[in-house]
């Protein structure tokens, strides 16, 4: 089943059985169906599918189909949600994704932002602000719909430390990551154990953080859900946890001023022309 909209639900879902074309031969190419046949195909379905599998066809079925033989490979992921783990015959196919331009530069410490989505997305209030705090720390600021995909893993496979705001991106990371990484990501929802699971398979190691929220905005004219949601971190305890972490080295930062989290929550109102209300964690 293809994921074929959503980038970090392809990622944990839709490459499972990937590992099978290393193993049959003569095979004539990949089936998969739409999870959302009314969608398109995202570009980065074909990007990725060709640096795991390289010209090998990727037919997309959207209406009832007769092969002459079909082979239905088991998944290699999590045997109750499904999504990718480390496994000796996913590893076959994902080392491609590591065969790039060594000589190209890269960051030692990198934050990996959401701050420049301007959709609907799930993200924490303030996140400009925090950048500027680890930018002193002498983190590189990313942003990873900005690049391409082979500029991301790049970035992710030759960082030391990692931080990443809680979402998809992290998903394709951990697809690259190794045993010398340190990982910690800032939750803007309560933690998900898919990410420790992924990276514990991975590199033998847990995220570092915990959720560190005040409370949140959500869209008034919506039912609630957490994907959506902006919250509101305690940057004090974000600060503490980085520093016992050994993410960073300053010993105090200030909370942003209930007049920077209004004028930011305002510059939604006012691009969605919806209104949103607060709810206490």
């Amino acid at each position: 089943m293809l994921q074929n909209r959503h980038f970090g639900h392809f990622l944990t879902e839709s490459l499972t059985r990937l590992w099978a074309v290393k193993q049959c031969t003569n095979i004539d190419g990949i089936l998969f169906y739409l999870r959302s046949p009314e969608a398109k195909i995202a570009g980065f379905v074909d990007k990725i599918t060709t640096k795991l599998i390289g010209n090998i066809k990727v037919h997309y079925i959207i209406e009832p189909t007769r092969v002459e033989e079909l082979i239905v490979p088991s998944q290699l992921g999590h045997e109750k949600h499904g999504h990718i783990l480390n496994h000796r015959y996913n590893a076959q196919i994902l080392r491609n994704l590591t065969c790039g331009d060594h000589s190209r530069p890269y960051a030692d410490k990198i934050y990996v932002s959401r701050s420049n989505l301007r959709g609907h997305e799930g993200a924490f209030l303030n996140e400009k602000y925090l950048e500027n705090l680890l930018e002193k720390e002498g983190y590189l600021i990313v942003h990873p719909q900005e690049m391409t995909i082979d500029e991301q893993l790049h970035y992710y496979a030759n960082a030391k430390k990692l931080i990443f705001a809680d979402g998809s991106a992290f998903h394709l990371f951990v697809l690259v990551a190794n045993q010398e990484q340190d990982v910690f990501v800032v939750w803007r929802r309560k933690k998900h154990a898919l990410f420790d699971e992924q990276l514990r398979s991975f590199t033998g190691k847990d995220t570092k953080g915990q959720p560190c929220l005040q409370g949140y905005y959500a869209l008034k004219s919506d039912n609630y859900s957490s994907a959506t949601q902006k919250s509101i971190l305690n940057f004090e305890k974000l600060r503490a946890q980085l520093h016992s972490s050994g993410f960073i080295a300053s010993s105090k930062w200030a909370q942003p001023s209930n007049e920077q989290v209004h004028q930011e929550v305002q510059e939604l109102q006012q691009r969605f022309k919806k209104e949103y209300e607060f709810f206490e964690s």
